[in-house]
C-alpha cells in the first residue's frame, strides 16, 4: 500500500509546482500584455511555469520577479519608428482627399549674392588691334 500513498503524493506535488508557476507566470504575462511586450509576457510566463516544475516557488517567484522588471525596465526597439518607416523618415500623411490641395514642402530662400561678369578669354575680345 506504500506504493499508491507515493504515486498520489508525486501527482500532488507535480500538479502544486504547475499550479504555482501558473499563478506567477500570470504576472509577467499580464504585464507584457498591457505594455505590448508580447516576447517578454509570453518568455516569462514559460519560465515561471518551467520554474515552478523544476524547483516550485523557490524559482518560480525570481523568475517572475526578474521578468516584470524586464518588462517595465527596457523599451522596444522599435519605439521610434512605426512599421515600414525609417527613422528620421517623415510619417506618411496618408491618402489626399478630394478637396485637397497637395502639400509642398517648404522651400529655402537662396541667398543673392551679385553675379559677376563672366572673365572673357583673349580670343573672345570683340576689339581688334
Amino acid at each position: 500500500m506504500s506504493n499508491s500513498y507515493d504515486s498520489v503524493y508525486l501527482i500532488a506535488s507535480i500538479i502544486g509546482a504547475l499550479a504555482v508557476g501558473f499563478v506567477f507566470g500570470l504576472v509577467p504575462l499580464i504585464c507584457g500584455l498591457i505594455k505590448k511586450r508580447v516576447g517578454l509576457a509570453i518568455g516569462g510566463f514559460a519560465a515561471c511555469l518551467v520554474g515552478g516544475f523544476i524547483l516550485g516557488l523557490i524559482l518560480a517567484l525570481p523568475m517572475c520577479a526578474l521578468f516584470t522588471v524586464l518588462i517595465f525596465v527596457t523599451k522596444p526597439k522599435n519605439a521610434a519608428a512605426p512599421y515600414g518607416q525609417y527613422p528620421g523618415q517623415a510619417p506618411y500623411p496618408g491618402p489626399m482627399q478630394p478637396n485637397q490641395q497637395p502639400v509642398q514642402p517648404p522651400v529655402a530662400p537662396q541667398p543673392s549674392t551679385p553675379e559677376a561678369a563672366p572673365e572673357k578669354m583673349p580670343w573672345e575680345n570683340s576689339e581688334q588691334k
